[in-house]
Formats: structure tokens, sequence, C-alpha cells
């Protein structure tokens, strides 16, 4: 069977027909899966068999949307009167730690991260027995892919099927995510996502989360703890859909976080196409950066500079168990000995440089060190 073109009306054709469903939770998403489709076509430069790879995946994103609508037409009030209280939002530019801080926190008696699998099936197939080993296997297979294709990505950014993950799995639904620019060379489907806010996108994080929560006894909820460095550019989205919300901002100095960030995105999009130019990579990774810490210095003006917590990048690889436990006393949330010695067998376990050292410079992307200095400072 020949695979449905990267056309938006194909792609709807196809995931309604997966689904058994035209109701895919609205059409909100359309415009921004028009926009990243002929990004995609224009743009990206896919390899063929990628390409193919891309399709489906779409597919299985807007089916996912289908399963979401049937799910709150079947028990919708259930679903939205679940509390999301006091969420824990990590985030930072990208490759300032914020992953090893969520293992860290995610870790502790009382919160709550997600992994890949949960988050990638927020609603299972109703037709799949043992559909929570299903989804777990599949999730897997899929991340040993992504690791086998994309060589030293485990030294950059390991992703494992059951270690909490960034909840950019949920904001893909939306199709108005900046993830898509980090997986793929979209600077105009990015244009269009910076030109208009995004409350859709965190309107629909927030069902998903209480989506999951619900599947859950009453008692067994916990806090949830959250990643993701694109939340960086979102923060005012973010507040006003979690009011409640504490979100723990790290810090490091952009000379050594933005050469990280341009290897990560050359190695992402390198997997992809024959196209990919680290040269490229850097300038535009430069002006996103600048952007993100623009809108930031925007929402701390707002007198909402009492919902973060600063963490430098230097104080957690010092001591990330004292980083926790400033991060608990701040949340309200008890750090006993059991706390700390979780967090310590954590370290034990996943010492950095794990599975080798991340090596880059930002003269491989064409950035000069000073030039960096400028634009974004010393403390990104």
């Amino acid at each position: 069977m020949p695979e449905p073109s990267f056309e938006p009306g194909a792609l709807i054709d196809a995931a309604t027909t997966a689904a058994g469903s035209n109701d895919l939770w609205g059409d909100g998403y359309r415009e921004g899966l028009e926009v990243l489709s002929d990004a995609i076509v224009r743009e990206a430069g896919l390899h063929p068999m990628r390409a193919g790879w891309v399709t489906r995946m779409t597919i299985g994103l807007l089916a996912t949307r289908a399963r979401i609508a049937a799910t709150l037409t079947r028990h919708g009030d259930a679903i939205t009167r679940t509390p999301i209280d006091r969420p824990i939002f990590i985030t930072g530019l990208p490759r300032t730690g914020t992953t090893m801080l969520h293992n860290l926190m995610a870790g502790l008696d009382g919160l709550r991260g997600y992994p890949p699998w949960e988050m990638r099936h927020v609603v299972p197939r109703q037709d799949v027995p043992d559909w929570q080993v299903a989804a777990r296997n599949e999730t897997a297979a899929v991340l040993q892919a992504l690791l086998a294709r994309t060589p030293g990505l485990a030294k950059i950014h390991l992703v494992t099927v059951d270690a909490p993950d960034e909840c950019n799995w949920l904001t893909r639904h939306s199709f108005a995510s900046l993830v898509y620019g980090y997986m793929f060379h979209v600077p105009s489907y990015v244009r269009w996502l910076f030109e208009r806010p995004q409350p859709r996108t965190y309107a629909e994080h927030r069902v998903q989360l209480q989506i999951l929560a619900h599947r859950e006894p009453p008692a067994a909820r916990a806090r949830p703890i959250l990643k993701d460095p694109c939340h960086l550019w979102y923060l005012a989205e973010l507040f006003d859909t979690y009011p409640d919300a504490l979100v723990v901002r790290l810090h490091r100095d952009p000379v050594e976080a933005l050469p990280s960030l341009c290897s990560l995105l050359h190695a992402l999009h390198s997997t992809d196409s024959d196209r990919a130019n680290p040269h490229q990579v850097g300038p535009w990774a430069l002006e996103l950066v600048e952007l993100g810490l623009e809108r930031e210095r925007t929402v701390r003006s707002l007198q909402r500079s009492q919902r973060f917590l600063d963490i430098e990048f230097r104080d957690l690889m010092e001591d990330p168990i004292a980083v926790v436990q400033r991060i608990c006393e701040r949340a309200d949330h008890p750090f006993d000995d059991q706390a700390r010695a979780r967090s310590t067998a954590w370290l034990r376990d996943n010492p950095r440089h794990k599975d080798g050292p991340h090596l880059y410079t930002a003269a491989a992307f064409g950035l000069d060190e000073q030039a960096i200095r400028e634009r974004l400072g010393d403390r990104g």
C-alpha cells in the first residue's frame, strides 16, 4: 500500500480512517499542520525513507487526537474536574541540565514525571490487549531506532522509554510546538509559530495531563513535575494555563549552552536530510535563543518573578543534592532522608558523561564566542 502524500487533507483522511472517527478534537490544529507540512516539503529536505516515517508519525498524532476527543465525549466532566495542583515546570535554554534535574526530582515520593510511552499513548487504543505493555514496547522500538540512526545522540540527550522526559510529547499533538523546529529544518514554520500566541497548545497540554491523572486512582495521584526547554518561549501561556505553577529556571553560560544546542540540532537534522549544514544551524539557533530570552524578560517584567526559582548550572553540577533540597523547600515539598537517598542513588547510577563526553565548539557552527556574548550576555 503506498504511503499517503504529505498533504494535510490526505493525512487527515488517513488518520480518520485509522481512528474510525471524523472528530479530531476540533480543528484548531489544522493551521499548524498546514504550515508544518508546507515547511517540511519546501525546507526540510527529508530523505525518502525518513519522509515516510514522518508521514506515519503525523497520522499517528492525528489519530491520537481522535482518541482524545472520544475520551472527552465519554468522560469529559470527570476529566476536566481532575485537578492539576501546583505543578512544577523545569525549563531553561536547551543544554542547561534540565534532564538531569528532572530525573532527580521525578524520583521523589509525591512527584510524578511522565515517561515517553505514557505521553505518546495519552489515550490507549481500545482494541489492543495489554495496552501498557504494547505501548511501552512500541515506544522503546521508536527510541532505539532514533538512537541507531543518530550517531552520538546518546551523548547529547539520551531518551529512554521508562525515564521521565520532556512534555513536548504532549504538545506535538497540537501541531503548534517548537519541538518541530528542533526535529526538522523548518524555519518558516518556526517564524509562523512565533508570530502568534499559543493558548490552545497549553490548554490542550493541560487536558492531556488531566487525562493521564484521571487514569490513576485519586489516592495515587501525585504532583506533576514536568520539563521542557520549549516552555521558555511560552512562559506567558504557561502561567495563564497553570496559574499556581512554579517554574524552575536553569541558567548556563550561553557560550557553553548555545554550541551544545547547535550540536543537538545538527545531529537531529542530519538524521533526516543531506542538506543539514552546521553553519546554517548556528546563526538560526542564536536568533532562536535571543528571542527566547527576550520573551522571558517580558514575562518577568509583569510581576511574575515570584513564580520563578532560578538555578545556576554550575551549582547543579557541583552539588545536585543541595539544589534538589532547595527546590523542595521552595515548592513546599518534603525532602527527607529517603529523598536524599533516592537522589544519591540516581547520581551514582547515572554519572555525567555516562555515554561519553559531548564534544563541540562554537566555531564548528559558524559562531564566534565574542558575538555570542554580545548578543546573549553571560547568563543564558
